[in-house]
């Protein structure tokens, strides 16, 4: 793949950042920073309290998985038009699963 096409491939306009912990607390609150403006607008909020959890974008959505002693996965279409979709939560026994997105 050239340079071109890679570095097309991996601009981003904006940022999301979701869940964590803020003041010993794990919240549902949802951030997208615009990354020219240089600032931030708060979203819609997770439907669950989430942390250390994997986003990743796949053709118009966001999804957010797992995280610590979850299994959720959730996803948000690009337009931020409706709230946070739940989908099927991820069939495995363990918990605080590690989800790499790839390919």
């Amino acid at each position: 793949m050239s340079a071109q096409k890679v570095k097309k491939r991996f601009e981003f306009q904006a940022i999301m950042i979701a869940g964590g912990v803020r003041k010993g607390l794990v919240n549902k609150q949802v951030f997208e920073y615009d990354i020219d403006l240089d600032s931030y607008k708060e979203i819609q909020p997770l439907d669950a309290k989430m942390y250390l959890s994997t986003m990743v974008r796949k053709d118009d959505y966001i999804y957010y998985l797992a995280g610590a002693g979850q299994k959720s996965v959730f996803r948000i279409h690009l337009d931020l038009e409706e709230d946070w979709e739940q989908l099927e939560d991820i069939q495995d026994k363990g918990k605080e699963l590690l989800v790499v997105p790839y390919n």
